[in-house]
């Protein structure tokens, strides 16, 4: 598990200060970034844990919960890309055209 230190105090380097400077503080931009991360972690784990399920109820709690994590981490993406933070070029049709004809249409509509 992460650091449990729950000292608010605590800047990067791990020593003690009782007052933030500007230059101790995350940004938005950095919060957020990861924020996404750790939700991407989160999904990497959960899909982890669903291959590893025991019991049928215990794998289907871990989809459950996987599926709200990917809603929280496609929020988290959105705002990041409507600030321009994280930005995605729109798909080439010719593109999506060629890797279509690549599978068969019981791939795609799978």
């Amino acid at each position: 598990m992460a650091n449990t230190n729950t000292n608010a105090n605590v800047n990067v380097s791990g020593t003690s200060s009782a007052t933030n400077t500007s230059s101790d503080k995350m940004g938005e931009r950095e919060l957020i970034t990861d924020m996404l991360g750790s939700e991407k972690l989160l999904c990497n784990t959960y899909s982890t844990a669903i291959i590893e399920a025991a019991t049928p109820q215990v794998r289907e709690s871990f989809k459950s919960v996987l599926l709200d994590e990917f809603d929280v981490q496609n929020t988290i993406f959105m705002a990041m890309n409507e600030k321009g933070w994280y930005p995605v070029d729109a798909a080439q049709q010719n593109k999506v055209q060629q890797v279509k004809e690549q599978y068969p249409s019981s791939v795609l509509n799978a």
